[in-house]
């Protein structure tokens, strides 16, 4: 069967809100983030990496440091410490080499 290619950039835009366990900026919980998983500065670290872990693995996912994450409207499967919710996707794509 002939095929046809091509390389796609796909780049995804998303705002979030993400909602934290007030815990979680407690310096204990920042002490043994730090020594558990990777040094961190701030609570803003954290805000970022849940963010991340939102966008890249969706909803009722668990995450070393954060425990389960859902996005809000989507029934939790696991009690759930971190929740998100998707204020904006933006998703632009353009081809970047043609093979025939």
């Amino acid at each position: 069967m002939d095929t046809i290619q091509r390389r796609v950039r796909v780049t995804i835009e998303r705002e979030l809100t993400i909602e934290l366990p007030a815990d979680f900026a407690s310096e204990d919980y920042l002490q043994q983030f730090r020594d558990g998983l990777w040094d961190i500065d701030s609570i803003d670290d954290v805000f970022c990496y849940a963010a991340e872990m939102a966008v890249t693995h969706g909803s009722n996912s668990q995450h070393d440091g954060l425990g389960w994450i859902c996005e809000k409207g989507i029934p939790p499967t696991r009690p759930i410490k971190v929740w998100f919710d998707t204020l904006s996707n933006d998703c632009d794509c353009e081809i970047i080499i043609h093979r025939f």
